[in-house]
């Protein structure tokens, strides 16, 4: 599917069915595999370990649900820059040097394993 493997561009990528739609939406929020070149610069990680946390491909898996009438939904950016099933709450004090706002959920399971919105640990 052209629209998955060219436009790597945008933060997401929906296509949407080619046949009669049916209400359900595929989505792929963990396959992004295009890394921002200023933070490849400031990872202390090389690209592969950085990609153990990518859903290898999972989006080219998914890509005849808009055949059968679903949308997709696919993250271009990974999982280890930004996790989108973290709520943008889910912060870790410990990677800012300023207080984190109200209201930010830094106890939450997620964020002391190290996998909040923005991940401390890689896969």
């Amino acid at each position: 599917m052209n629209e998955i493997s060219t436009s790597r561009d945008a933060p997401f990528i929906l296509v949407p069915p080619r046949r009669t739609a049916i209400p359900m939406v595929v989505a792929s929020p963990h396959s992004g595999r295009t890394y921002p070149p200023d933070f490849l610069a400031r990872t202390r990680l090389d690209l592969p370990a950085l990609r153990r946390s990518e859903d290898f491909h999972l989006d080219e898996l998914l890509t005849d649900a808009p055949d059968l009438g679903a949308s997709l939904l696919c993250a271009t950016f990974p999982r280890i820059y930004c996790d989108a099933n973290r709520a943008a709450t889910e912060l870790d004090p410990g990677m800012f040097t300023e207080p984190l706002p109200p209201g930010c959920d830094s106890t939450s399971p997620r964020v002391r394993a190290g996998l909040g919105v923005i991940p401390r640990i890689s896969a």
